[in-house]
């Protein structure tokens, strides 16, 4: 016994110390994840301030700026409202109304037309039994409220066109869709039906065409 005591009491001491040890760096460590989280707490608090701080910022230079663009819009709708004011009298003269309104008109009158080009001209013609041939090649049968050539009557040779009015536009529409196949007529091969159009129309497609010539002018030269 006295000899186990002999070498038990160092190793047990030994125990002891390592066990103390093992407390103290254990208490460190809990301490250590106080303060940690006492940081942390800090920290979110402090982010806590400066949102808050930021939100009531933003919120004021809001309301300042919605305040500011408010009265911004007052003042450019008061200084529009003056302007119209101002203006109505000279747009709304009761000329452009009334050029307006002829305007309309006669585009509605227009959507009911069509001219005819190409149609061979004859002193003893029935202008009418023209048409009706034609609108039969498309197999079409729309009743005809007025058709006449335009112009004054033309030298030999030439053909004055056509002007056919109809009831309605959707009847007029329905001819120009088939008008195309004209062309595969032998009668009516010089044929061609388009819409009423205005002087304006005319002049822009003039215009158009008259382009076209030219690129393909330049695009010849090119080539050539």
């Amino acid at each position: 016994l006295c000899i186990t005591d002999h070498y038990m009491d160092p190793i047990m001491r030994a125990a002891c110390g390592v066990a103390e040890s093992v407390g103290e760096l254990m208490a460190a460590r809990v301490a250590d994840q106080k303060t940690i989280i006492q940081l942390q707490e800090q920290a979110i608090a402090e982010k806590d301030r400066q949102l808050s701080k930021v939100q009531e910022t933003v919120k004021t230079y809001a309301s300042s700026v919605e305040q500011k663009c408010s009265e911004t819009v007052k003042s450019e709708m008061k200084s529009y409202a003056c302007i119209v004011e101002s203006k109505c009298s000279e747009v709304l003269s009761e000329k452009k109304i009334t050029a307006a309104v002829k305007s309309a008109v006669q585009a509605e009158d227009r959507s009911r037309n069509m001219i005819i080009f190409g149609c061979e001209e004859e002193s003893d013609e029935i202008v009418e039994e023209k048409v009706s041939e034609i609108f039969t090649h498309l197999g079409e049968k729309p009743p005809v409220v007025l058709c006449s050539r335009m112009g004054a009557v033309a030298r030999a040779g030439h053909r004055r066109p056509i002007k056919v009015v109809l009831r309605g536009s959707d009847q007029v529409k329905q001819v120009l869709r088939k008008a195309k196949n004209l062309k595969d007529i032998a009668s009516c091969k010089r044929v061609f039906v388009c819409p009423d159009r205005s002087v304006e129309e005319r002049q822009e497609i003039k215009k158009r065409v008259e382009e076209r010539k030219r690129q393909r002018t330049e695009t010849a030269r090119e080539i050539t």
